[in-house]
Order: structure tokens, then sequence, then C-alpha cells
């Protein structure tokens, strides 16, 4: 509504990306300026001028945007102007959502470059100028992209904000470099986790201690430790293991001599989650993480962070096991996180409680048992307080024999080398084998089928066949690896069981708490089996021949 004096009461808007602010020179200030001078030319009455700084307009969820929609529904506005449509809103669906909107109460939005006329041509080049603006956005964010993914090709990191912790930018923010200092409390931290056991929480107490601010300013999280722990930036690599994880041209400029980090680009895509806000003025975009395929990713080398491979899959095997203890009940729950199982469904037992305000009683019990699907029939629950300490008195008398916990390390470390090397023709290779064999077959029936010798059908039968095979080729050849990797956790488990543990006196050993007995379950490699009646089995990998323990007290 015009005033007598032919004047609007309106609110000035301005936006602007941080994508835009770096490459156009877009800026809010130029904006509103040029907004003023029309507001000052037309005589209109300005009541606010409200800004979003590093918002785009692929979204409603704006706080600007949303000011001025709870100022229009007051009532009181004429217009709202910007100075071009995408300021408004990169997408045509939007920018009709809140013309309707403002409409419904007497206000008019605008852009410098519209008409005031309503007619058919105007709603029409309106329209059209949406779809452009929506259309410019999606090729500005493609062109971004491509030259992104050509630098990646290229061997330059692509930087953000700030580097990875333990490096820093080169002059040309195209690299890494190795910050020793901030480096070396990363490798001081795989060694804590990978080679003497501590928890994560201990780790970022300590990480806390020596460096309060931590990567971002902000201190130090678990998440973070355990980004850290399995990001391939800090594990050792050789040349020839690099050279097949990075592109050819890139290799071709490594030094064979040197070994490498892997910085990954192009692993995930991230897409924005079109949810409202779940708190008033909570306008954080959220995206969700989804993982690309592997071969679309592209590694590029980054200076060697003096962190071997070894260490490195000790810590990352060390954090796949660190399984957080049960907190049912109020109390510590010893055996839980995997070590107490179901003989019948082989599933976890979980952890419950029952009784009354001043008398509880703790169980573990077949969580499966509930499921109808699995099958399992087994309902049994076993007392948590005694289970726990017929465990603890079968590990504490271990505990205070080394040598013969030495002992039966060697044999079963030997034992099941012994397996592996006893293989017949050498499995490992011989699967190896195979995958190159289906590899150049693959070549040869390309090569038929183009000569007219085979048809498409023919080839697309013999190449599913070499599928199959290559498949099969490279599970086995997983479980084989998997299992030279099962020996060398339970040697270095072993090692440091007998390090830390086997030395205590026996007072010393019932004075442990109830986590650090879990901190030696878990070294131990320890399974407790409930059957749904009878003896309860406590295996040890390495303490006995006999094959395990009966629990006698426990059966029912």
């Amino acid at each position: 509504m015009e005033n007598s004096n032919g004047s609007r009461r309106i609110i000035l808007y301005a936006r602007v990306s941080s994508e835009e602010q770096a490459k156009k020179g877009y800026s809010l200030s130029g904006q509103l300026r040029v907004l003023r001078e029309h507001a000052e030319e037309a005589n209109h009455e300005i009541l606010e001028e409200v800004v979003d700084d590093g918002y785009e307009g692929d979204s409603l969820w704006r706080p600007g945007i949303d000011s001025i929609r709870r100022r229009v529904s007051e009532g009181g506005v004429d217009l709202v102007l910007a100075t071009e449509r995408d300021r408004i809103a990169r997408k045509r669906g939007y920018a009709f959502v809140l013309e309707e909107e403002f409409r419904e109460h007497g206000c008019a939005l605008r852009a410098l470059e519209d008409k005031e006329e309503e007619s058919a041509e105007e709603l029409l080049m309106r329209a059209i100028k949406d779809d452009f603006a929506e259309y410019e956005h999606a090729k500005i964010a493609q062109r971004t992209f491509s030259k992104k993914l050509e630098k990646a090709r290229g061997g330059e990191i692509i930087a953000g904000r700030s580097p990875n912790y333990g490096f820093r930018y080169n002059e040309r923010r195209n690299g890494y470099l190795v910050d020793e200092e901030k480096m070396s409390l990363v490798r001081r931290t795989f060694e804590m986790i990978g080679r003497e056991g501590k928890t994560s929480y201990s780790v970022v107490r300590w990480l806390e201690g020596v460096d309060p601010f931590g990567p971002t300013g902000k201190g130090w999280n678990l998440p973070y430790v355990r980004k850290m722990i399995f990001n391939d930036l800090y594990r050792s690599l050789s040349f020839e293991e690099v050279k097949d994880r990075v592109p050819p041209e890139v290799a071709a400029r490594l030094d064979p001599h040197k070994s490498y980090g892997i910085w990954w680009y192009n692993r995930r895509r991230f897409e924005p989650k079109r949810t409202p806000p779940k708190t008033p003025g909570d306008f954080k975009r959220k995206y969700k993480p989804i993982e690309k395929p592997r071969d679309e990713w592209i590694g590029i080398p980054v200076p060697d962070p003096g962190i071997s491979a070894e260490l490195a899959d000790a810590a990352r095997t060390r954090m796949k096991r660190n399984k957080a203890p049960s907190k049912n009940g109020r109390r510590y729950w010893e055996l839980s996180g995997g070590v107490v199982r179901c003989a019948e469904c082989g599933y976890v037992m979980g952890t419950t409680s029952s009784g009354t305000p001043t008398n509880d009683y703790f169980y573990y019990r077949c969580r499966s048992k509930y499921n109808v699907k699995s099958g399992c029939t087994n309902g049994r629950g076993v007392r948590a307080d005694a289970l726990e300490r017929e465990v603890w008195e079968i590990v504490s008398s271990a505990l205070r024999h080394p040598d013969r916990l030495r002992t039966g390390l060697e044999k079963t470390v030997e034992y099941r080398r012994e397996s592996l090397t006893t293989m017949p023709d050498g499995q490992l290779a011989r699967w190896a084998a195979e995958v190159q064999k289906a590899k150049a077959k693959r070549a040869r029936y390309q090569d038929q089928e183009a000569e007219g010798l085979m048809t498409r059908e023919e080839l697309r039968t013999k190449l599913t066949e070499l599928d199959e095979t290559v498949d099969l080729a490279e599970a086995e050849i997983r479980i084989l690896r998997g299992r030279e990797k099962a020996i060398r956790e339970l040697q270095r488990s072993g090692e440091e069981l007998l390090e830390r543990y086997a030395r205590l006196v026996p007072e010393e050993l019932d004075d442990l708490s109830p986590a650090e007995r879990r901190h030696v379950h878990q070294l131990l490699q320890i399974e407790v089996w409930v059957p749904h009646e009878g003896e309860i089995s406590i295996r040890l990998p390495f303490v006995t021949d006999r094959g395990g323990f009966r629990s006698e007290k426990l059966a029912s």
C-alpha cells in the first residue's frame, strides 16, 4: 500500500554466499548502497535493512529471510526489495513461495530489474530469470568441482579452512608440509593406542593437556581422534604402495626412495538435508555424507608422517575392538563388548538388571532370544557378579605364571603361522595369479568381440563368469591376509599383556579396577560361551592347551 505521497514502506534485502564473495566480488555493502539510492529516488521509507552473509540461495532456511517473513506477517510492510532475483532465491519454487506468502499480507517481493506491472509477459519473464538463476548456480557448482578435480589429478591438495593436524600448507596452499611439533603429538597418539593400549578417553585427556586448543582451536574430542587414527594421511607407505593409489602422472614425479602418506579427494559427496531447523534461529546447514565408489577416489601423496604401517594398523585394530562397556544398571560390566556370547546362536549377550530399589540383581542374557527370526531359545540369565568373579579367578591365576603364559603364546602363534605356511601350493600366490589370469582373459575376450569372433551376448556371459572368478579370488585373498593380521595382533596383545600385567604381585592383580580388568580380557582375547543349560565355557586362546575352562560353579 502506498502512502499519500506515493512512497512505500520497504525492507531492503542483500545476500552473498562465500563462493560468490570470493569469485565475483559481490559485496553486501555494494548491494545495500544501490538499494538505498533507489529507495531515496522513489521516496520510499526504509523500515529495515536485512542481510544474509555466507548463505546460499538454494534454501529458504536463512536467518535474514526468516526475520523478513516474520516482519511481513505482522503487517505494515509494502515491499521487500533486492538488487537481483537470484539474491532472493536460486530456485523458482522458493521465489514463488515467498511471493505468494508476502502477497497474502499485502506485501510485494521485487528485484530492481522487475517491472511493477503484473502482466502475463512480466510473470513469464520473472519465471525465466528464476530458472536461469537456478541453472547458473548449478553451472557454478559444476565448474568449481571440475577445477578441483583437475587440481587433485595433478597431485595438488584442495585447501580448506585449516590443514589436517600435524601438517601445514605450503606457500601456494596446494600441498602439505609436516609440522614437526604437532606431528610428534600425532605419533605419540598412535603409540599410546597401538602399542600401549591406552583408551581413547585417556588419549584425549593427554592431548588436552599438551595442546589445549586442538586442531580447530576448540579443543579435542573422541570423534576427531578416531578419524585421525583411520586417516591414511598418518600411515607411511613405500613408493611401490603409493604409486598404485595416485594418478600415474603424479606417481612419475615421486622419489622412489621415500615414503608418503595419502590424502584422498572425491571420497564422499554431501547431500543437504532438506529439513527445517529443530530450534528457532538454527540456520546451520545440515549435510548427509555419502561414500562414493572406491574407483572414484583420487589419491594425493603427502610428506611421510613418520608413522609405520604396522603401528597405524595396530592402532586401528585397537580402535575397532574398543567397544564401550555397558553402563546398564549403574555398574561397570567387565565382560560386555563382545566377551560373553550365547553358545546357541553366537550373538553377543546383553546386560539387564532387576530387583527392588534397594537390592538390584544384574545379569548377562542373550538378546536374540527375543528376536523371533533368530530362532534362538536360550533364555538363560547369568549373574554378572558371579560370572565376572569366576572369569577373573582364571585370568589372575594365568597371570601369576608368566613363563607358562609366554610359552602358550609362542605355541599359539607358531601353530597359526604353520597353518598359513603349510597351505597347499601357496594359496595367496595362487589366488593372486587367478586374478591376473582373469584380467588377461577379459582383454582377449573383448578383442575377439571387436573382431567379430564372438557375439555381444557371448561376451557378456564370459565376462560375468570372469567377474565371479575375480570376486571369489579377491575374497580368498582378503581372508588369508586377515589371518596374517590376526596373528600379528595376537602376538602384539600377548607381549603387551606380559609387559604390563604379568609382573604384578597377586595383591596388585586383585586391586585392579573393573576397567583395567576389562582391558586385560581384551588383551587375552577371552571368550565366554553360555549354553542354554550346563557348564559355561571360558576360553583363553594362548593360556591353556586344554581348549578352555568349564565353570562348574555356574552350571545350571
